[in-house]
């Protein structure tokens, strides 16, 4: 059976139409999840530090690129296979409260550098992180007022964040106060 040429040319476009659009989802996706997450210039999620050992350890922890896993667009890495397995499980559970921005600057509705090693808290069963120690220490000291307002502000960060409109305070443009440059390391002991 042959089909008749218009039909034919209706039907080729729309499957090229079809194609393209998954496509660009398929590909505009995942960058679009690593601009909204903390991470690197070259993709690593919590300036490389094992989100687990926040959980169990309950300290930061450096992970290494052989226990790694890519999830939204992001490499996380880990300090040991089984954290790496347990985070690959259940990613959700782990991944820090907004996408890894300073959980006191939502709450104030914008967004800020964290400091991985003393700006970090887990409440709740959520990994908030915070601009630095005395902020953590703020947020902690009004917690169930600042969770809320935090949650409440979240979407219109995102936004923000996405579209590039919100207040975003960087580490780099405040060293000469807070010392904290990134990729941050551990302090050596």
């Amino acid at each position: 059976m042959k089909l008749p040429t218009k039909l034919f040319q209706r039907f080729a476009q729309g499957l090229a139409l079809a194609v393209t659009v998954t496509a660009f989802a398929a590909f505009s996706a995942p960058a679009q999840a690593a601009e909204e997450l903390n991470v690197t210039a070259d993709g690593i999620a919590m300036d490389g530090f094992d989100v687990i050992s926040y959980f169990d350890a309950h300290k930061p922890a450096k992970g290494v690129p052989e226990y790694s896993v890519d999830y939204r667009g992001a490499t996380w890495l880990f300090s040991t296979e089984e954290n790496r397995d347990k985070f690959a499980a259940d990613p959700a559970s782990f991944e820090p409260k907004y996408n890894g921005w300073c959980s006191n600057a939502v709450s104030k509705g914008y967004s800020a550098d964290v400091d991985f090693v003393n700006g970090w808290a887990v409440i709740n069963g959520g990994l908030h992180l915070f601009w630095a120690e005395g902020t953590k220490h703020n947020f902690l000291s009004e917690v169930t007022a600042k969770q809320v307002r935090a949650e409440d502000n979240w979407p219109t960060v995102l936004d923000g964040i996405r579209n590039g409109t919100v207040k975003f305070p960087r580490h780099a443009d405040y060293y000469d106060t807070v010392g904290i440059t990134h990729p941050q390391e551990l302090p050596e002991s």
